[in-house]
């Protein structure tokens, strides 16, 4: 793997840099998942990729929020299989009044018990299941996305402290190019507006500088959020930001992303849900039948006679599928079947969208970086050293070396930008792969 840019590492607050050992930059398919043990990271050795994004997993507020889903389907589930009916029981008792001709006294007992038929609850614990694994599926697909966005965040920051250290740079060649052109106009070689050029160019370094070194410390305090750490925290990161080689075909990364992308499970969760929804809604047309079982105690004084009788029998009640068939219910279900198979074919065709977007910006990333490695940082860095040997020797005018200066600098900034599109690049199609990327 070739690797450019300088390593670094960052202190969130300090903004401090200082040279590492170059290595490639650990990709989103290696990060850290929420379902591993949970290890001490020593902070003040330096944060790496990994260690940032287990920390956001562990975390971050919005992730904790969207888990409790899954708690909540869990719950759903196991209402689903519970049994839905409890016995019913029934007490009646009757006793003559005292200016009745007859005495006549009752009490009865009975219990009553709806049963399900069809299979519903089975397919009701069904229903809730599929539900359990497309929460199960969403929230992986978060996870997902909030990697990918702790990567884009990680290497911003690397990005910016590169290119602060960059404006440091200039701010000190300015500097060397104002004694020298100071020395020049003592000398009478050069005229006054020559000098204040150059004071003003190195006013503009000093304030790229600041303005540097703010949009890097933003940037720490974005990642920070995304980690979940408090605010103010002393944070310190180190990595790379560098070019790894990733040789997979369009069709090869398609597959890959359809068979692991979290969302496009979900989908066809979803899907499942829906059959299952289908089957329950057909069950319920069947009527549940209550079954009863009922005692009696019946006590009758007429004159100076007396009978008792003592009653068991039982009783069925069931509702008659004549007017409600659940037309209406099962229409719905099937409805909702139609659109979620509809949604799982189009996020399908998005995804594919997704993947040859993302491989052609890699493929851009990839050649905008090599342009710059190969060909302008060498040559600007060889025409700004040329200018500024040139200028003290008095061969060339302010504004030559002036031009020169500006034109490195860009560069500079340009190949950090490139190497920052690439990260990025990169990035999305380990993203768009759903974190599968073959080695």
């Amino acid at each position: 793997m070739a690797k450019l840019g300088a390593a670094l590492v960052l202190c969130a607050g300090c903004g401090s840099a200082r040279p590492l050992s170059e290595a490639p930059p650990p990709p989103v398919a290696r990060a850290a998942d929420a379902s591993v043990p949970r290890v001490e990271i020593r902070r003040e050795d330096g944060i790496t990729l990994e260690e940032a994004i287990r920390l956001a997993m562990e975390q971050n507020p919005r992730l904790l929020a969207v888990r409790g889903a899954v708690l909540l389907a869990e719950a759903q589930r196991l209402t689903a299989s519970q049994w839905p009916f409890n016995p019913a029981l029934t007490v009646e008792g009757d006793r003559a009044l005292p200016w009745s001709e007859q005495g006549d006294n009752s009490l009865g007992l009975g219990v009553s018990q709806e049963f399900e038929v069809g299979g519903q609850r089975r397919r009701r614990s069904a229903v809730a299941a599929a539900n359990v694994e497309r929460v199960q599926a969403s929230v992986a697909d978060e996870e997902r996305l909030l990697k990918a966005e702790v990567a884009n965040a990680f290497y911003e920051v690397l990005a910016l402290e590169g290119q602060r250290t960059l404006a440091l740079e200039n701010v000190e060649i300015a500097g060397k190019l104002l004694a020298a052109a100071a020395a020049r106009f003592e000398a009478k070689q050069i005229a006054e507006v020559d000098l204040n050029l150059v004071r003003l160019q190195t006013d503009q370094a000093r304030n790229e500088s600041a303005r540097t070194d703010a949009r890097a410390r933003t940037a720490r305090l974005r990642l920070a959020a995304l980690m979940g750490e408090p605010a103010g925290a002393e944070l310190v990161f180190k990595g790379t930001l560098g070019v790894a080689p990733l040789e997979i075909e369009p069709d090869q990364a398609v597959r890959l992303a359809i068979g692991h992308r979290p969302d496009v499970a979900a989908r066809r969760h979803a899907v499942r849900e829906a059959e299952r929804g289908i089957e329950l809604e057909e069950s319920l047309v069947t009527p549940n039948p209550e079954l009863g079982v009922f005692f009696g105690d019946e006590f009758t004084s007429i004159g100076g006679l007396s009978e008792r009788d003592w009653l068991l029998g039982f009783e069925i009640r069931l509702r008659l599928p004549v007017f409600n068939r659940r037309k209406g219910e099962i229409a719905q279900a099937r409805a909702r079947m139609g659109i979620a198979a509809a949604e799982l074919a189009e996020l399908e065709r998005q995804v594919e969208r997704e993947v040859e977007v993302a491989l052609e910006k890699l493929r851009i990333a990839r050649d905008t970086v090599r342009l710059y490695e190969e060909q302008l940082n060498p040559l600007s860095r060889r025409n700004l050293g040329e200018f500024e040997t040139a200028y003290r020797a008095g061969e060339v005018g302010t504004l030559e070396v002036l031009r020169a200066q500006e034109d490195r600098n860009r560069v500079a900034r340009g190949y950090q930008e490139a190497l920052l599109e690439y990260s990025a690049a990169r990035i999305e199609i380990e993203s768009a792969l759903g974190g599968e990327v073959p080695k």
